[in-house]
């Protein structure tokens, strides 16, 4: 699911800091403080050096005093001179003391901020948030400045204009609020008899989701901890998206088939291992961390097994759209079970331990999906019967009849299907598949071909 993000301009953060500064600055100052600029004033003190550190944070503090609304803050706070220790080897109190009263006045002048209902004021603070979040969010360790965000935005959106509320929202997700407080909110909007403000509610918490996990450019050692983290989001998310994945609105049902998708993927990427067959023995250092990933991958299996019937319940969904997002849950929950088994292989771990998440009923769903009226379901309903291999030998006729389908990726992934299923099916699938060596198109052709050349020879 593409998650929308809020364009960052330059332009509207200049207007936002004008608009900031006149909102907390006293009347007459506005010119002056420009001139003045505090936040090179408290560059040039956390710069000093050769100077005593009373002196020094006597300076620091000075400025710090000048500096009023949020935007300024969170700049100043940003600063690259910021000490955690003195040249001595003392602890740099008076940075840390000054940092706080940055995030302190950040905190007063957003909740001021927020007080407002006009969209486009709105718009301009939820831009700096936005910012923040981004750049805290390429960083290590705590988020001081968005954890304060995500505290005053929840207390914001309660109450007022509609489209405001929703904003705010959805901002709300992308801050990754701490745990308990985000599901104890979400799980509240979610019960709003507006409509906008579940759908919200929804998008809120599928950036959550995706928020936690790792950053799309993110290649270094934190993607495997992100990862846990968001499987661990993932599986306390799910109770509050079971409950919407039977609202009567199609717009919620299909936003929360689109999170326990996300929750799939994660599932998957915990268990896909890009190294290839690497045998593992006990003194490996990777084999206690698939260990501990797998115990994750199957924790939150557990959680989607358990919204199994809801899910494949939506594949007959009148929602066009939820019922092909229904599709897609199901398929990359046959991913996860390859990806499972891959994974025991290449590593030589046990293969008998069982995934947790039961297929072997769905092809027989996923057969009467072969004859929806929408050709891309029943592209993604044979994809995942050919994912799951064996177990669709149940269906072999449906498989055959799918064969004549008008779709041409439809019949070639009916050939390709067959062809794995082995001498089972030879007597069943041979006569057509050797007539679709006549089909219209080249790649069916080859394709019938290759089966037709396997199934003689197993």
């Amino acid at each position: 699911m593409a998650v929308k993000t809020m364009n960052l301009s330059k332009f509207s953060l200049m207007v936002f800091l004008a608009v900031m500064a006149m909102m907390f600055v006293p009347s007459g100052s506005f010119a002056s403080s420009l001139d003045d600029d505090p936040i090179e004033k408290l560059r040039k003190a956390l710069q000093a050096s050769g100077v005593a550190s009373q002196k020094r944070d006597k300076a620091i503090s000075e400025a710090v005093s000048e500096i009023s609304n949020p935007l300024e803050c969170w700049k100043a706070a940003s600063l690259g001179d910021w000490r955690e220790f003195n040249p001595d080897g003392s602890v740099a109190a008076g940075d840390r003391d000054a940092k706080a009263k940055l995030l302190l006045k950040f905190r007063e002048g957003l909740t001021k901020a927020f007080q407002t209902n006009s969209q486009e004021e709105n718009d301009s603070i939820l831009e700096l948030v936005m910012s923040i979040c981004k750049e805290e969010r390429q960083g290590a360790g705590q988020k001081p400045f968005s954890s304060t965000c995500a505290e005053v935005i929840s207390q914001s959106f309660w109450k007022g204009d509609v489209d405001v509320r929703v904003a705010r929202i959805r901002a709300y997700g992308i801050l990754c609020p701490e745990i308990q407080e985000g599901l104890k909110v979400f799980s509240s909007l979610g019960n709003d008899s507006e409509i906008r403000i579940r759908r919200a509610s929804m998008d809120g918490l599928s950036y959550w989701m995706e928020a936690v996990g790792p950053a799309k450019e993110s290649k270094d050692s934190t993607s495997v901890s992100r990862l846990k983290n968001q499987a661990i989001l993932c599986a306390a998310v799910l109770p509050i998206t079971d409950k919407s994945l039977s609202d009567k609105s199609p717009e919620i049902r299909k936003r929360a088939v689109a999170q326990v998708m996300i929750s799939c993927l994660c599932l998957v990427a915990l268990i896909s291992d890009p190294n290839g067959k690497v045998p593992l023995d006990a003194i490996d250092t990777r084999a206690l961390d698939i260990k501990e990933e797998r115990t994750a991958a199957s924790k939150l299996g557990l959680v989607i097994e358990s919204m199994k019937p809801k899910i494949t319940g939506l594949l007959r969904d009148s929602d066009m759209e939820t019922r092909l997002h229904a599709h897609e849950v199901v398929e990359a929950m046959a991913l996860g079970r390859k990806a499972w088994k891959s994974q025991a292989v290449a590593h030589g771990l046990e293969q008998n331990e069982k995934f947790s998440i039961e297929l072997t009923a769905i092809p027989k769903e996923l057969a009467v999906s072969l004859a929806d009226s929408n050709y891309r379901v029943r592209r993604i309903a044979m994809d995942t019967l050919e994912l799951l291999g064996a177990d669709s030998i149940q269906v072999t006729p449906r498989i055959i009849t799918a064969l004549d389908d008008s779709d041409r990726f439809v019949r070639w992934a009916a050939i390709r299907a067959l062809g794995e299923m082995g001498p089972s099916v030879r007597e069943e699938a041979l006569p057509k598949l050797t007539q679709m060596l006549q089909d219209q198109d080249g790649d069916v052709r080859k394709a019938a071909a290759q089966a037709v050349a396997r199934l003689k020879l197993k």
